[in-house]
């Protein structure tokens, strides 16, 4: 038995059963079957990964192996790459797949693979259709939407999807469409992940990390001002009158909370301008994309590291207000 445009084994191509030869009636039960409304379900994975081509095998290796018990119609499978120029290159088999161009300078946007399943299963062999798509995509940001767990429209919807990994399945029978679900969560599961969970947490706080240093730069400033008039309350009581000093005090206060306010977006501005690394590397461009992201990621680091270690500065300054007026006084 062989099956049609192959992207796993074997390499023979072709249906595993000629409809020519069926009767009428049954033509009209496998076409009512196919207009039959089926379930959907879409996983969207969030996660920063390093996919190999190996692991795409193993997974449409893994999904074939849910239809063991079953007798296959007609199996189909393919992969398409999408470029950062809008170029969309399609295979059936993965010969096809490894003439694909990988010294060209462009960019992987995603790259999907999907499964199409038609088979009879049951004591009364209904037929069935499962189809299964897995997109993978790099900056997922930049091309889609997503509220939530769900994207907003389907994977179809989208020419790349919104997330680092979105799977669509659509099943007519709820049991092995769970069991193919299951099978892509482990594999996800299994993936090699990026050592990038430090990054991800700070970034989800970054407005806090802001508000706290704000927060901290404005406190210290009034403490310092509290601390500077109790040590030399006589001395700008006579040299001041009380409009003087308030006026001195917003002053100082404010200078010191725009330096801290300053600090701050700039911390906060720097962590966020780190971006995800490549979950996928098929090309010469996307190579060079992912060196320049580690060091422009590394850049942005030390910049949040020196505006941070500036504000811890300024509040340590301000803390020491009294000895550094005794020094200077």
């Amino acid at each position: 038995m062989t099956e049609k445009g192959d992207i796993i084994p074997p390499n023979q191509s072709g249906p595993l059963v000629d409809l020519r030869d069926l009767p009428t009636d049954a033509l009209r039960a496998l076409i009512d079957r196919l207009n039959k409304k089926s379930q959907t379900a879409t996983r969207i994975f969030e996660g920063e990964y390093e996919i190999k081509i190996e692991d795409l095998k193993r997974l449409l290796d893994q999904i074939r192996q849910e239809f063991a018990g079953s007798t296959k119609l007609n199996v189909s499978a393919s992969a398409t790459i999408l470029t950062s120029k809008n170029r969309k290159f399609d295979f059936s088999t993965w010969e096809e797949f490894e003439t694909f161009d990988t010294s060209q300078p462009e960019n992987t946007r995603s790259l999907t693979v999907g499964l199409i399943a038609d088979v009879l299963r049951g004591e009364k062999n209904d037929f069935e259709r499962f189809e299964v798509e897995v997109s993978i995509q790099n900056n997922p940001a930049q091309f889609g939407i997503q509220i939530g767990p769900l994207g907003v429209r389907p994977v179809s919807g989208f020419e790349v999807p919104p997330a680092p990994i979105v799977a669509q399945v659509k099943f007519p029978d709820y049991i092995l469409g769970k069991n193919i679900i299951s099978t892509i969560e482990s594999w996800e599961q299994a993936l090699p992940r990026r050592a990038t969970d430090f990054r991800k947490r700070v970034q989800k706080r970054s407005h806090m990390i802001r508000a706290a240093t704000v927060f901290s730069t404005t406190a210290a400033a009034l403490a310092a001002c509290f601390i500077i008039y109790n040590f030399r309350m006589e001395q700008l009581s006579s040299a001041f009158s009380l409009p003087s000093m308030l006026f001195l005090g917003a002053l100082v206060t404010y200078c010191l909370h725009s330096t801290g306010s300053f600090f701050a977006s700039q911390i906060e501005r720097n962590i966020d301008r780190q971006r995800p690394h490549y979950n996928v590397i098929l090309t010469a461009g996307d190579q060079r994309k992912e060196e320049q992201r580690k060091i422009e990621n590394s850049k942005y680091r030390m910049r949040a590291i020196y505006f941070a270690l500036a504000s811890s500065a300024q509040v340590l300054v301000s803390l020491f207000a009294e000895y550094l007026a005794r020094k200077l006084f």
